[in-house]
């Protein structure tokens, strides 16, 4: 069971890579790896969007759902390759 769990992973993310790899060709066949240096504005897009979480939601209620997120990881990894 757990190596079916295993293999049925490893297809979603070979096939994940591929279809990223073809999705981004375009763009990395003109402008190289410039294009991942790129982002519009001065501020950093992972800042904007926290900004923008917080500003909606409130302080509390986003720290809170960091907090419970970086709780379960661990839980929500071994449920994954145990197969649950």
């Amino acid at each position: 069971m757990e190596n079916i769990r295993i293999k049925d992973c490893s297809h979603f993310i070979v096939s994940a890579v591929i279809v990223s790899f073809l999705l981004f060709l375009p763009l990395f066949l003109t402008y190289g790896f410039k294009f991942l240096t790129y982002y519009p504005g001065k501020i950093n897009p992972i800042l904007y969007a926290g900004y923008h979480l917080i500003e909606c939601f409130g302080l509390l209620p986003v720290f809170f759902g960091f907090a419970v997120l970086a709780v379960s990881l661990k839980t929500i990894f071994e449920s994954i390759f145990r197969g649950r």
